[in-house]
C-alpha cells in the first residue's frame, strides 16, 4: 500500500516545507502492496478526531476551545528563524491532531469542505465515502493512514498486530473496534470515574448520559465547559 500526499490547502510553510498538515490519502494497490518510500513523521501519538460534513459547528466549537484555530498552532517542529510559540499544541504535548473525514458525491459539501481546509489546514482526508453505515471502514482507513503518515510507537505496535487479523466489520464502529481489541487480548477495565456528567479531578471526558450519547447540544456545551475553571484547569 502506498500513501499519496497532495497539497490541497495552498498554504506555504516556509519553516517546514515538508511537514504535512492537511493531507489527502488514497491507496494504490498496483505495486503489489509495497510500502514505497513514504516519509513518516515522528510523534508521540496521533489523535484523529472523527468528523463528518454535518459537524461544522462542532469543529468550530473545538477550535474556540482547546483545538488550535490556525495551522501554525498545530506544528510540532521548530527551525532556526521561525518564531514559533513554545506552547503550541504538538510542540508541548508531542501529539499530532487532525480532523478525519471522508468524501461525498455532493459537490456543494465538498466545495464547503475545501474552503474549510484552506482556512484552517487541520484535516486528514480519506478516500472513502462519508456514510454512517461505513464508519467501521472509515475507522480502519484512519488507522492505516495514521500509521503510514506518522511514526508513533503506539500506532506501530497496533498496526503490526492489526495486520495479522482477519477483520470483521459490524454495523457500528465502536462494536467493531471492541471486537478487534478482544482479538488483541487487551485488558478491559471499567472505571466510571473517567467519564462523568461534569468535570472532576479524575474525569477525562464529560457526557450527558443517559439523556444523550455524549454531550447534549455539543456546540454550545463545549464552549460552556471550557469557561469553567474546574474544567479548563483540570489536571486531566
Amino acid at each position: 500500500i502506498v500513501v499519496f500526499k497532495q497539497d490541497i490547502t495552498g498554504v506555504s510553510n516556509k519553516c517546514e516545507p515538508n511537514k504535512p498538515l492537511s493531507v489527502s490519502v488514497s491507496w494504490d494497490h498496483s505495486n503489489g502492496g509495497g510500502g514505497g518510500d513514504q516519509n513518516r513523521y515522528k510523534v508521540m501519538g496521533f489523535v484523529g478526531i472523527q468528523t463528518g460534513f454535518a459537524s461544522v459547528g462542532r469543529r468550530r466549537s473545538l477550535r474556540k476551545t482547546w483545538f488550535p484555530s490556525d495551522h501554525q498552532g498545530l506544528q510540532r517542529y521548530m527551525r532556526l528563524g521561525c518564531q514559533d510559540d513554545p506552547g503550541e499544541l504538538e510542540e508541548s504535548t508531542g501529539l499530532a491532531f487532525r480532523f478525519v473525514i471522508g468524501k461525498t458525491h455532493d459537490k456543494s459539501k465538498m466545495a464547503a469542505l475545501k474552503k474549510e481546509v484552506e482556512e484552517y489546514d487541520d484535516f486528514l482526508l480519506l478516500d472513502i465515502e462519508e456514510e454512517y453505515s461505513k464508519l467501521p471502514y472509515k475507522t480502519l482507513a484512519f488507522f492505516k493512514a495514521a500509521y503510514a503518515l506518522f511514526d508513533s510507537d503506539f500506532y506501530e505496535r497496533a498496526a503490526r498486530t492489526l495486520q495479522t487479523l482477519n477483520f470483521r466489520m459490524f454495523r457500528n464502529e465502536d462494536v467493531t473496534i471492541g471486537a478487534w481489541m478482544l482479538a488483541m487480548n487487551v485488558k478491559h477495565e471499567i472505571n466510571r470515574q473517567l467519564c462523568q456528567p461534569e468535570c472532576t479531578p479524575t474525569s477525562i471526558a464529560v457526557w450527558d448520559i443517559p439523556k444523550c450519547s455524549g454531550l447534549c447540544n455539543p456546540e454550545k456545551k463545549l464552549l460552556e465547559l471550557h469557561q469553567m475553571k474546574r474544567c479548563a484547569n483540570s489536571p486531566t
